[in-house]
Formats: C-alpha cells, structure tokens, sequence
C-alpha cells in the first residue's frame, strides 16, 4: 500500500495514506466511513471477493465521495484500454466479439461488469467456485465450461492467480488472450503467440497502474461524488490513445497519460452536486465531545492526584463504562469485594463514600 501511495504522488500529485481494518464487513465499512471526513477519495486494496462486493456497495451509499475497489475497476480500466487497441490491431469489434473470462473473483466480475457497460454482449466465463460463477450468471455473464471458454471465445482474460494454468495447446488461432495473474501469468505470452494468439499481454505490461492514478485525480479535480462507467470508460480510451504504435497500453510512467486520463475522467463525472454528510457531522460532534470529555477527564484526574484522593495513572472517559477485565474494571471490581467482605464482618467500610 506504501508502494500505491508513491505512485500517486509521483504520477499525479495526490497525497495517500495507509489504512487497514477488521476481517468483518460492518468493521471494515464503519471504519473506513469513521475516516472518510478527512479524505477526498477511498481507494479500496486487497480485499476478496465476494465481500469485496459487498463493502464497497456499502460505502459508496454511506459516503459522498469516490469509493473505488482498485483489484475490480482499476484493472477493467486497463483491460478495456488494452482491447480497444488490440481491436484495431487485427480489425476485431470488441462490441461484436465473445469474451471469455477465466476466473470470476474480484477482477474477473470488475472487468465483466465494465466490458458489459461499454457494450460487450456476449460475456462467458469460467471459475472452480460455483458461488462466483451465481455472481458472474447475475451481472449479465453466461457460466460454461474452461474448454467451452477456450473454444469459444474471440477474447480470453485470465485472472485465476494460478501460474501456468492455461496451455499452448488450448488456444485457438487468432484470439487475443490476456493473462493477467501476477508475478506468473497463467500463460506466458511467448507460449500463448506460439500456440496461435493474435495478440497476446500479461499483468507487467496490463497493470492497474496505468489506471487508477489518473482515474482518482480525475474525480478529486472534478469533485464527483462517484466514480461511474462513464468515468472508466473515458480512462480506458485515453490510455489506449496514448500507446505507441503496435502497443496494447503505454508505459506506467508516462506523466502526460496519467494527465490526459485524469482530464477524461474528470470530464465524465457524475454531476451531482455534494450534499452535506451527515457521517461527517456525526463525526466532528463525536471529535468535539471527545475533546470536552478529554479536558474534563485530566482537569479531575489532575486535581484528585493533588489531593491524593484517587490512584494517578487511571483514567475513564465520561460517558464510557469500564470494560470487564480492564484495569478499570478490575480496580473496581476489588474495591467492591473488599468493602463488602469488611461490612459481613461488622468492620467500619474502608473506602467512605465508594
């Protein structure tokens, strides 16, 4: 994620900061909400499918500003990028042609839903997991079998993660085929040429990268609420115009692209205006009774240790009960016991007033 956070400084000119969460769903939406106050965008990383769904759904109804799953839109981007070129290449419609995806967990759905949103009517694809094969049914894709991908298929997009999975023998004369899994690709594109692909890419040259920079400054210079279909495929263009000729995508470290992909984007937004978020005012009434509790706390803690009336070093927040097991709540705990053992033995209560 430090590494993500250099890039968009580098590339862009966007200052972004690390966060990491619960395994949980409602931890990890509440989390990123409680933050979100304080950032203009949140750029979601590493998270499986299919709760990756789910969160950023989540999020982006909570939130007014961009929520975007770089892992499913980010690569789309690119992959869209990539095809648009590859299309002109060997003269294929990406419109008109069948895509078959092999694997369906985030990236695989991302770049189904966008390729479906730019006007890819036939859309197969394959996964071992029948859950992501209902997800891939319920966007508009077609479940079959790896062989009827292969052998069916104008276009093949591998995003299993498994290296060496697709083989030369596989593949039929003249279909472009990206294998996107990385470091290792399913398929190397040497072996995938050999065995009679058109055009072939793998995840080094068809990186996310090259999209969710310049996707990101887009939205934060425009101000959107949201990023949309019209935003990404706007990206997914202006990356394929700025590639060289004969090459699917530019280089990762083209500054010009990145702006000309934020220029895009930001064009496409969505034109809503931003209403006030009500998490946010939650959240600066939460900061400012905090602080009040915190000025109150050490003011009484200060001036009991003075007075030697209470132990120095324990604090409880006003407003919150001490947790059982804590030291506040063990303290407490012990206070009662020894004042109830001294009244059952008729003695005077050692704590007057607890």
């Amino acid at each position: 994620m430090e590494g993500k956070a250099a890039l968009f400084s580098e590339l862009v000119g966007s200052t972004a900061s690390r966060s990491s969460s619960s395994r949980r769903i409602p931890r990890r939406s509440s989390a990123r909400a409680s933050i979100a106050p304080t950032f203009g965008a949140i750029k979601l990383e590493d998270i499986k499918s299919p709760e990756c769904f789910e969160i950023e759904d989540r999020l982006s109804a909570m939130l007014d500003i961009p929520v975007l799953h770089d892992d499913q839109h980010g690569t789309s981007v690119v992959v869209l990028a990539a095809l648009l070129n590859a299309g002109q290449y060997v003269g294929m419609q990406v419109k008109d042609d069948t895509v078959g995806m092999v694997g369906l967990g985030a990236a695989g759905i991302g770049i189904s839903k966008l390729l479906m949103a730019y006007g890819v009517r036939k859309m197969v694809g394959c996964d071992i997991n029948p859950g992501a094969q209902a997800i891939f049914a319920k966007v508009g894709g077609k479940p079959v079998s790896l062989a009827e991908v292969m052998a069916s298929s104008d276009i093949v997009i591998a995003t299993t993660g498994v290296p060496g999975s697709s083989r030369r023998r596989m593949i039929r004369k003249g279909q472009v085929i990206l294998a996107l899994s990385n470091p290792n690709p399913e398929i190397s594109t040497e072996d995938a040429r050999a065995g009679g692909a058109s055009f072939a890419a793998d995840g080094r040259g068809v990186n996310n990268a090259l999209a969710f920079p310049g996707v990101f400054r887009g939205a934060l210079n425009a101000r959107a609420r949201k990023i949309n279909n019209r935003m990404k495929i706007a990206a997914a263009k202006a990356i394929g115009a700025a590639a060289s000729s004969g090459e699917l995508v530019p280089s990762i470290l083209d500054l010009e692209m990145h702006a000309k992909v934020a220029e895009a984007g930001g064009a496409r937004r969505v034109r809503v205006r931003r209403r006030p978020s009500p998490h946010g005012r939650e959240s600066r009434n939460i900061i400012r009774a905090m602080d009040a509790s915190w000025l109150r706390g050490t003011l009484l803690v200060l001036f009991g240790y003075l007075l030697g009336s209470i132990p120095f070093g324990i604090l409880v927040a006003e407003g919150v009960r001490p947790r059982r097991g804590s030291a506040e709540g063990r303290f407490r705990e012990h206070r009662r016991d020894e004042t109830s053992r001294a009244r059952s033995e008729g003695a005077r209560d050692p704590h007057p007033g607890a």
